[in-house]
């Protein structure tokens, strides 16, 4: 099951993530940070983000460990950083699993939805 992220996706009735960020951190890090929705008893695992470039090539990133455990939390934000070398203009989409099937599609960095 993929559902869309951000808060502009109005469904409620499945995994969601109310995006907060999703940009280059003070590290140079690509960041998604956020608030999850209909995730309560999940159990996440080190999140993946697949990259949707403008060349029309892919490119997966795996969760530096900073923020692990990766806790769908209901209070506070959740946090995931990926190293990331490329230029952030590059990225005009993106895909990020943190379990089986909970997967959020997310806009370019900068953006908060699909």
């Amino acid at each position: 099951m993929t559902e869309s992220g951000g808060a502009a996706a109005g469904r409620t009735d499945g995994p969601a993530l109310d995006v907060a960020r999703f940009g280059l951190d003070g590290d140079g890090r690509l960041e998604v940070a956020g608030q999850w929705r209909g995730v309560r008893g999940r159990r996440f695992v080190r999140p993946t983000l697949d990259l949707r470039l403008r060349d029309g090539s892919a490119r997966r990133l795996l969760a530096v460990l900073d923020h692990k455990p990766w806790a769908p939390d209901a209070v506070g934000e959740w946090v995931a950083a990926f190293a990331f070398e490329d230029a952030v203009g590059e990225v005009q989409g993106a895909e990020l699993a943190v379990a089986p099937g909970v997967v959020v599609e997310l806009a370019g960095p900068g953006g908060s939805g699909p």
